[in-house]
Protein backbone atom coordinates (compact mmCIF):
# COMPACT_ATOMS: atom_id res chain seq x y z
CA UNK A 1 0.00 0.00 0.00
CA UNK A 2 2.37 2.44 0.38
CA UNK A 3 4.62 1.59 -2.69
CA UNK A 4 1.66 2.56 -4.24
CA UNK A 5 1.00 5.82 -2.37
CA UNK A 6 4.58 6.76 -3.79
CA UNK A 7 3.94 5.92 -7.26
CA UNK A 8 0.26 7.32 -7.56
CA UNK A 9 0.57 10.27 -4.78
CA UNK A 10 0.38 14.31 -6.60
CA UNK A 11 2.24 17.14 -4.67
CA UNK A 12 2.88 16.13 -0.91
CA UNK A 13 4.00 12.36 0.32
CA UNK A 14 4.95 12.19 3.90
CA UNK A 15 6.16 8.75 5.28
CA UNK A 16 8.21 9.28 8.26
CA UNK A 17 8.86 7.40 11.87
CA UNK A 18 8.27 4.25 9.82
CA UNK A 19 9.05 0.69 12.05
CA UNK A 20 11.55 -0.44 9.36
CA UNK A 21 12.81 0.01 5.66
CA UNK A 22 12.27 -3.94 4.40
CA UNK A 23 10.53 -1.74 1.55
CA UNK A 24 13.09 0.65 0.24
CA UNK A 25 13.97 -0.99 -2.54
CA UNK A 26 10.06 -0.62 -4.07
CA UNK A 27 9.91 2.88 -2.28
CA UNK A 28 12.86 4.22 -4.27
CA UNK A 29 11.69 2.28 -7.50
CA UNK A 30 8.30 4.42 -7.16
CA UNK A 31 9.50 7.63 -6.41
CA UNK A 32 11.69 6.90 -9.99
CA UNK A 33 7.85 6.92 -11.63
CA UNK A 34 5.94 9.47 -10.31
CA UNK A 35 6.48 12.43 -12.16
CA UNK A 36 3.66 14.53 -9.96
CA UNK A 37 5.68 14.35 -6.72
CA UNK A 38 6.65 17.78 -5.26
CA UNK A 39 7.58 17.23 -2.06
CA UNK A 40 8.75 14.31 -0.09
CA UNK A 41 9.25 13.76 3.66
CA UNK A 42 11.11 10.93 4.94
CA UNK A 43 12.49 11.99 7.62
CA UNK A 44 12.95 9.92 11.12
CA UNK A 45 12.90 6.69 9.63
CA UNK A 46 16.87 5.70 10.77
CA UNK A 47 17.70 5.33 6.85
CA UNK A 48 21.60 5.69 7.19
CA UNK A 49 23.74 5.93 3.99
CA UNK A 50 22.43 2.37 2.44
CA UNK A 51 18.88 3.96 2.81
CA UNK A 52 20.04 7.76 1.24
CA UNK A 53 21.81 5.88 -1.62
CA UNK A 54 18.45 4.38 -2.98
CA UNK A 55 16.85 7.21 -2.37
CA UNK A 56 18.91 9.56 -4.06
CA UNK A 57 19.73 7.31 -7.14
CA UNK A 58 15.64 7.11 -8.01
CA UNK A 59 15.42 10.69 -7.63
CA UNK A 60 17.99 11.50 -10.10
CA UNK A 61 15.41 10.29 -12.97
CA UNK A 62 12.71 12.95 -10.82
CA UNK A 63 12.88 16.29 -12.13
CA UNK A 64 9.30 17.11 -10.22
CA UNK A 65 10.82 17.15 -6.72
CA UNK A 66 11.27 20.28 -5.26
CA UNK A 67 11.63 19.68 -1.39
CA UNK A 68 13.29 17.06 0.32
CA UNK A 69 13.47 16.29 4.16
CA UNK A 70 16.01 13.81 5.37
CA UNK A 71 15.88 15.18 8.82
CA UNK A 72 16.78 12.37 11.72
CA UNK A 73 15.82 12.00 15.27
CA UNK A 74 17.98 12.47 18.15
CA UNK A 75 17.31 9.50 19.79
CA UNK A 76 16.32 6.57 17.04
CA UNK A 77 19.86 6.50 15.40
CA UNK A 78 20.37 5.66 11.69
CA UNK A 79 21.65 9.30 11.18
CA UNK A 80 22.95 10.33 7.94
CA UNK A 81 26.75 10.40 7.61
CA UNK A 82 29.47 11.35 5.04
CA UNK A 83 28.85 8.52 2.87
CA UNK A 84 25.39 9.43 2.44
CA UNK A 85 26.42 13.19 1.54
CA UNK A 86 28.36 12.23 -1.01
CA UNK A 87 25.33 10.50 -2.36
CA UNK A 88 23.16 13.55 -1.83
CA UNK A 89 26.07 15.59 -3.75
CA UNK A 90 26.02 12.72 -6.72
CA UNK A 91 22.13 13.53 -7.09
CA UNK A 92 22.37 17.53 -6.96
CA UNK A 93 24.98 16.91 -10.30
CA UNK A 94 22.54 15.52 -12.28
CA UNK A 95 18.87 17.15 -10.53
CA UNK A 96 18.44 20.58 -11.11
CA UNK A 97 15.03 20.73 -10.01
CA UNK A 98 15.50 20.65 -5.65
CA UNK A 99 15.12 23.92 -3.90
CA UNK A 100 15.18 22.73 -0.62
CA UNK A 101 16.74 20.06 1.06
CA UNK A 102 16.67 19.32 5.27
CA UNK A 103 19.11 17.33 7.27
CA UNK A 104 18.77 18.49 10.19
CA UNK A 105 19.73 16.02 13.07
CA UNK A 106 22.29 13.56 11.18
CA UNK A 107 25.82 13.29 11.78
CA UNK A 108 27.26 14.40 8.24
CA UNK A 109 30.99 14.63 9.43
CA UNK A 110 30.89 11.34 11.39
CA UNK A 111 31.17 13.10 14.90
CA UNK A 112 34.22 15.62 13.05
CA UNK A 113 36.05 12.14 11.94
CA UNK A 114 35.62 12.94 8.45
CA UNK A 115 34.90 16.23 6.89
CA UNK A 116 34.58 14.96 2.72
CA UNK A 117 31.21 14.27 2.59
CA UNK A 118 30.32 18.09 3.97
CA UNK A 119 32.70 19.45 2.00
CA UNK A 120 31.89 17.94 -1.37
CA UNK A 121 28.46 19.00 -0.15
CA UNK A 122 29.33 22.58 0.12
CA UNK A 123 31.15 22.67 -3.18
CA UNK A 124 27.90 21.20 -4.94
CA UNK A 125 25.96 24.56 -3.05
CA UNK A 126 28.34 26.55 -5.08
CA UNK A 127 27.71 25.45 -8.41
CA UNK A 128 23.73 24.94 -7.88
CA UNK A 129 21.92 27.32 -8.42
CA UNK A 130 17.86 25.86 -7.83
CA UNK A 131 17.98 25.42 -4.33
CA UNK A 132 17.29 28.15 -2.14
CA UNK A 133 16.71 26.12 1.22
CA UNK A 134 19.36 24.10 3.37
CA UNK A 135 18.88 22.88 6.64
CA UNK A 136 21.88 21.80 8.07
CA UNK A 137 21.27 22.38 11.57
CA UNK A 138 22.34 19.43 14.42
CA UNK A 139 24.61 17.69 12.55
CA UNK A 140 28.10 18.40 14.39
CA UNK A 141 29.36 20.12 11.50
CA UNK A 142 32.46 21.40 13.43
CA UNK A 143 33.28 17.79 15.44
CA UNK A 144 31.72 18.97 18.91
CA UNK A 145 28.95 17.07 19.88
CA UNK A 146 26.04 18.68 22.61
CA UNK A 147 27.68 18.04 25.13
CA UNK A 148 30.81 19.65 24.22
CA UNK A 149 32.98 16.32 23.66
CA UNK A 150 35.70 16.12 20.55
CA UNK A 151 38.01 17.78 18.62
CA UNK A 152 37.18 20.71 16.96
CA UNK A 153 37.05 20.93 12.93
CA UNK A 154 36.51 24.16 11.03
CA UNK A 155 37.26 23.08 7.76
CA UNK A 156 33.23 21.89 7.06
CA UNK A 157 31.82 24.41 7.87
CA UNK A 158 34.65 27.20 6.44
CA UNK A 159 33.72 25.17 3.02
CA UNK A 160 29.93 26.19 3.49
CA UNK A 161 31.16 30.02 3.87
CA UNK A 162 33.14 30.02 1.03
CA UNK A 163 30.52 28.55 -0.80
CA UNK A 164 27.69 31.28 -0.16
CA UNK A 165 30.36 33.58 -0.07
CA UNK A 166 31.29 32.38 -4.09
CA UNK A 167 27.44 33.48 -5.00
CA UNK A 168 27.43 31.25 -8.15
CA UNK A 169 24.42 29.53 -5.97
CA UNK A 170 22.66 32.93 -6.33
CA UNK A 171 19.07 31.16 -5.02
CA UNK A 172 20.02 30.20 -1.93
CA UNK A 173 17.90 32.45 1.04
CA UNK A 174 17.69 30.24 3.64
CA UNK A 175 19.89 28.03 5.27
CA UNK A 176 19.90 26.56 9.00
CA UNK A 177 23.72 25.82 10.68
CA UNK A 178 22.31 25.98 14.33
CA UNK A 179 22.91 23.68 17.04
CA UNK A 180 26.29 22.58 15.01
CA UNK A 181 28.62 23.81 18.53
CA UNK A 182 30.32 26.56 16.49
CA UNK A 183 33.25 28.23 17.70
CA UNK A 184 32.80 32.33 17.80
CA UNK A 185 35.46 32.82 15.25
CA UNK A 186 32.98 30.55 12.67
CA UNK A 187 30.03 32.27 13.90
CA UNK A 188 31.27 35.60 12.93
CA UNK A 189 33.09 34.22 9.70
CA UNK A 190 29.59 32.71 8.25
CA UNK A 191 27.61 35.80 9.85
CA UNK A 192 29.50 38.26 7.54
CA UNK A 193 29.25 36.44 4.29
CA UNK A 194 25.49 36.14 5.23
CA UNK A 195 24.87 39.71 5.57
CA UNK A 196 26.89 40.40 2.05
CA UNK A 197 24.51 38.04 0.39
CA UNK A 198 20.95 38.68 2.00
CA UNK A 199 21.36 35.16 3.65
CA UNK A 200 19.32 33.79 6.92
CA UNK A 201 21.50 31.25 8.81
CA UNK A 202 19.05 30.51 11.48
CA UNK A 203 16.11 28.70 8.71
CA UNK A 204 13.73 31.84 9.30
CA UNK A 205 11.42 32.32 6.54
CA UNK A 206 10.71 35.90 4.88
CA UNK A 207 6.87 35.27 5.81
CA UNK A 208 7.38 34.69 9.23
CA UNK A 209 6.38 36.21 12.13
CA UNK A 210 7.32 34.87 15.16
CA UNK A 211 10.41 32.83 15.55
CA UNK A 212 11.46 30.09 19.15
CA UNK A 213 15.17 30.23 19.92
CA UNK A 214 15.76 29.21 23.37
CA UNK A 215 17.49 27.38 24.57
CA UNK A 216 20.74 28.15 22.30
CA UNK A 217 24.53 28.56 22.80
CA UNK A 218 26.61 32.37 22.30
CA UNK A 219 27.92 31.37 18.59
CA UNK A 220 24.20 30.41 17.58
CA UNK A 221 23.32 33.94 18.62
CA UNK A 222 25.98 35.46 16.84
CA UNK A 223 23.98 33.47 13.81
CA UNK A 224 20.75 35.01 15.05
CA UNK A 225 21.95 38.35 15.05
CA UNK A 226 22.92 38.55 11.53
CA UNK A 227 19.54 37.46 10.90
CA UNK A 228 18.25 40.31 12.92
CA UNK A 229 20.23 42.49 11.27
CA UNK A 230 19.37 42.01 7.91
CA UNK A 231 15.68 43.51 6.53
CA UNK A 232 15.78 41.28 3.93
CA UNK A 233 15.54 38.35 6.53
CA UNK A 234 13.38 39.00 8.83
CA UNK A 235 11.57 42.25 7.68
CA UNK A 236 8.11 40.60 9.00
CA UNK A 237 9.42 39.39 12.37
CA UNK A 238 7.42 40.79 15.12
CA UNK A 239 8.14 38.12 17.98
CA UNK A 240 11.32 36.67 19.14
CA UNK A 241 11.89 33.84 22.24
CA UNK A 242 15.63 33.49 23.25
CA UNK A 243 14.98 32.08 26.74
CA UNK A 244 17.96 29.89 27.30
CA UNK A 245 21.76 29.99 27.39
CA UNK A 246 22.57 32.19 25.82
CA UNK A 247 25.56 33.22 27.93
CA UNK A 248 26.57 29.96 27.64
CA UNK A 249 26.00 28.64 31.42
CA UNK A 250 23.55 26.03 32.09
CA UNK A 251 20.54 26.14 34.71
CA UNK A 252 23.49 25.03 37.17
CA UNK A 253 25.59 27.73 36.34
CA UNK A 254 28.30 25.13 34.45
CA UNK A 255 29.79 26.48 31.42
CA UNK A 256 31.87 29.12 30.23
CA UNK A 257 30.42 32.84 30.39
CA UNK A 258 30.83 34.66 27.91
CA UNK A 259 28.86 38.14 26.41
CA UNK A 260 29.58 37.38 22.66
CA UNK A 261 26.21 36.30 21.81
CA UNK A 262 24.36 38.52 23.36
CA UNK A 263 26.32 41.81 22.82
CA UNK A 264 26.03 40.30 19.37
CA UNK A 265 21.73 40.27 19.78
CA UNK A 266 22.25 43.87 21.10
CA UNK A 267 23.87 45.24 18.40
CA UNK A 268 21.22 43.89 16.16
CA UNK A 269 18.32 45.41 18.28
CA UNK A 270 19.69 48.95 17.76
CA UNK A 271 19.40 48.52 13.65
CA UNK A 272 16.13 46.05 13.89
CA UNK A 273 12.92 48.12 13.38
CA UNK A 274 10.19 45.73 13.27
CA UNK A 275 10.75 43.68 16.62
CA UNK A 276 8.01 44.23 19.03
CA UNK A 277 8.09 41.34 20.93
CA UNK A 278 11.10 39.85 22.32
CA UNK A 279 11.92 37.07 25.59
CA UNK A 280 15.49 36.93 26.53
CA UNK A 281 14.75 35.37 30.18
CA UNK A 282 18.39 34.34 31.35
CA UNK A 283 19.54 34.48 34.59
CA UNK A 284 23.20 34.84 33.37
CA UNK A 285 22.90 37.80 31.58
CA UNK A 286 24.63 40.63 33.05
CA UNK A 287 27.54 42.82 33.04
CA UNK A 288 28.58 44.87 30.32
CA UNK A 289 26.24 42.30 27.85
CA UNK A 290 23.09 43.06 30.17
CA UNK A 291 24.50 47.18 29.80
CA UNK A 292 24.38 46.62 26.33
CA UNK A 293 21.03 44.78 25.48
CA UNK A 294 19.25 47.04 27.75
CA UNK A 295 20.33 50.03 26.00
CA UNK A 296 19.60 48.55 22.86
CA UNK A 297 15.91 48.02 24.15
CA UNK A 298 15.41 51.09 25.60
CA UNK A 299 16.28 52.42 22.32
CA UNK A 300 14.35 50.71 19.98
CA UNK A 301 10.43 52.68 20.35
CA UNK A 302 9.20 49.90 18.35
CA UNK A 303 9.62 47.51 20.43
CA UNK A 304 6.44 47.07 23.13
CA UNK A 305 7.21 44.06 25.04
CA UNK A 306 10.37 42.75 26.53
CA UNK A 307 10.47 39.73 28.95
CA UNK A 308 7.45 40.60 29.96
CA UNK A 309 7.60 44.43 30.43
CA UNK A 310 4.87 46.16 28.85
CA UNK A 311 7.28 48.62 27.73
CA UNK A 312 4.84 50.39 25.71
CA UNK A 313 2.52 51.22 27.84
CA UNK A 314 5.32 52.17 30.72
CA UNK A 315 6.71 54.61 27.95
CA UNK A 316 3.15 56.17 27.48
CA UNK A 317 3.06 56.72 31.00
CA UNK A 318 -0.28 54.91 30.76
CA UNK A 319 -0.19 53.34 34.48
CA UNK A 320 -0.55 54.76 38.14
CA UNK A 321 -0.02 50.61 39.65
CA UNK A 322 2.36 48.73 37.77
CA UNK A 323 2.30 44.49 38.77
CA UNK A 324 5.59 42.82 37.49
CA UNK A 325 5.38 40.06 40.27
CA UNK A 326 7.29 37.33 39.13
CA UNK A 327 7.73 37.73 35.98
CA UNK A 328 11.54 36.86 36.02
CA UNK A 329 12.38 39.17 33.67
CA UNK A 330 16.47 39.26 35.07
CA UNK A 331 19.05 41.82 35.91
CA UNK A 332 18.56 43.13 32.26
CA UNK A 333 14.95 43.70 32.55
CA UNK A 334 15.61 45.30 35.97
CA UNK A 335 18.44 47.54 34.37
CA UNK A 336 15.08 48.33 31.80
CA UNK A 337 12.26 48.68 34.12
CA UNK A 338 14.86 51.11 35.72
CA UNK A 339 14.93 52.91 32.69
CA UNK A 340 11.60 53.73 32.18
CA UNK A 341 10.38 54.62 36.02
CA UNK A 342 12.10 58.39 35.42
CA UNK A 343 9.62 58.81 32.73
CA UNK A 344 6.40 57.47 34.47
CA UNK A 345 5.30 60.62 36.41
CA UNK A 346 1.87 59.16 37.03
CA UNK A 347 3.08 55.63 38.67
CA UNK A 348 2.38 55.36 42.22
CA UNK A 349 2.86 51.57 42.85
CA UNK A 350 4.85 49.23 41.59
CA UNK A 351 5.61 45.66 42.52
CA UNK A 352 8.61 43.81 41.53
CA UNK A 353 8.63 41.25 44.14
CA UNK A 354 9.70 37.70 43.38
CA UNK A 355 11.87 38.11 40.64
CA UNK A 356 13.50 35.30 40.33
CA UNK A 357 17.11 36.19 38.35
CA UNK A 358 16.87 40.27 39.30
CA UNK A 359 20.24 40.17 41.10
CA UNK A 360 21.79 36.97 39.43
CA UNK A 361 20.00 33.91 41.53
CA UNK A 362 16.99 32.15 41.53
CA UNK A 363 15.88 29.19 43.15
CA UNK A 364 15.53 25.79 41.63
CA UNK A 365 12.84 23.27 42.11
CA UNK A 366 14.80 21.68 45.15
CA UNK A 367 14.64 25.29 46.76
CA UNK A 368 18.33 25.57 46.10
CA UNK A 369 19.69 29.25 45.14
CA UNK A 370 22.05 28.63 42.07
CA UNK A 371 23.39 31.89 39.93
CA UNK A 372 25.69 34.29 40.79
CA UNK A 373 24.99 37.60 42.60
CA UNK A 374 25.20 40.87 40.79
CA UNK A 375 23.56 43.87 42.12
CA UNK A 376 23.54 45.60 38.69
CA UNK A 377 19.81 45.44 38.02
CA UNK A 378 18.62 46.64 41.46
CA UNK A 379 20.99 49.29 41.63
CA UNK A 380 19.64 50.76 38.93
CA UNK A 381 16.36 50.35 40.53
CA UNK A 382 17.44 52.11 43.24
CA UNK A 383 18.77 55.18 41.07
CA UNK A 384 15.36 54.94 39.23
CA UNK A 385 13.36 55.59 42.70
CA UNK A 386 15.93 58.20 43.33
CA UNK A 387 14.46 60.35 41.00
CA UNK A 388 10.85 59.67 40.18
CA UNK A 389 8.75 62.16 42.50
CA UNK A 390 4.97 59.94 42.42
CA UNK A 391 6.02 56.44 43.62
CA UNK A 392 4.74 56.13 47.03
CA UNK A 393 4.82 51.88 47.41
CA UNK A 394 7.06 49.35 45.83
CA UNK A 395 7.53 45.66 46.29
CA UNK A 396 10.72 44.12 46.42
CA UNK A 397 10.70 41.44 48.54
CA UNK A 398 11.63 37.75 47.32
CA UNK A 399 14.48 38.61 45.28
CA UNK A 400 17.52 37.16 46.94
CA UNK A 401 19.03 40.47 47.97
CA UNK A 402 22.33 40.52 49.73
CA UNK A 403 22.71 43.02 52.85
CA UNK A 404 24.23 45.44 50.80
CA UNK A 405 21.68 46.15 48.45
CA UNK A 406 18.68 45.88 50.77
CA UNK A 407 20.59 48.69 53.36
CA UNK A 408 20.93 50.87 49.60
CA UNK A 409 17.58 50.59 48.97
CA UNK A 410 16.56 50.88 52.71
CA UNK A 411 18.28 54.50 52.56
CA UNK A 412 16.72 55.63 49.39
CA UNK A 413 13.16 54.61 50.77
CA UNK A 414 13.78 56.77 53.66
CA UNK A 415 14.75 59.97 51.82
CA UNK A 416 11.73 59.51 49.54
CA UNK A 417 9.53 58.11 52.13
CA UNK A 418 9.00 54.89 49.76
CA UNK A 419 7.72 51.50 51.15
CA UNK A 420 9.92 48.67 49.71
CA UNK A 421 7.23 45.64 50.99
CA UNK A 422 4.08 46.99 49.00
CA UNK A 423 2.50 48.35 52.15
CA UNK A 424 -0.43 51.21 51.33
CA UNK A 425 -0.72 53.96 53.10
CA UNK A 426 -3.91 53.30 54.22
CA UNK A 427 -3.01 49.66 55.25
CA UNK A 428 -4.02 48.81 59.13
CA UNK A 429 -2.34 45.46 58.60
CA UNK A 430 0.12 43.13 56.92
CA UNK A 431 1.11 39.43 56.51
CA UNK A 432 4.18 38.82 55.34
CA UNK A 433 4.18 34.97 56.78
CA UNK A 434 4.11 33.64 53.21
CA UNK A 435 7.00 35.12 52.32
CA UNK A 436 9.27 32.96 54.72
CA UNK A 437 11.02 36.32 55.41
CA UNK A 438 15.09 35.90 55.86
CA UNK A 439 18.17 38.31 56.19
CA UNK A 440 18.38 41.13 54.61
Amino acid sequence: MIVSKAKDRDGDLKMTNLPDWSGLNALADAFRVNGALTSLDISNNRMGDDGVKLICEALKQNSSLKVLDLNASYTRGGEIGPQGAQYLVDMLSVNGGLTSIKMSGNDLTDSGGDMTGIKELAAALGVNGALTQLDLSHNQLCGIDADGKGQYNAEGITAIADAMRMRVNGGLTVANLLGNQLDAESAKMLAEVAKQKGISLCGIQRDQTTADFSLYEPPDAILLASDLSQAVVTGVLTSLDLEGTLCGLDSHGRGTYTAEGITAIAEALIVNGVLTGINVRDGDIAGDGATQLSAAVLGNIKIEMFNKIPIKEMRADSFTELDLKGKGFGVVGGMVVAGLIPVMGGLTSIDLSGNNWLCGIWTDGFGDQQGTYTAEGIIAIADALRVNGGLTVTNLLGNQLDAESAKMLAEVAKLKDISLCGIQRDQTTADFSSYGLLPP
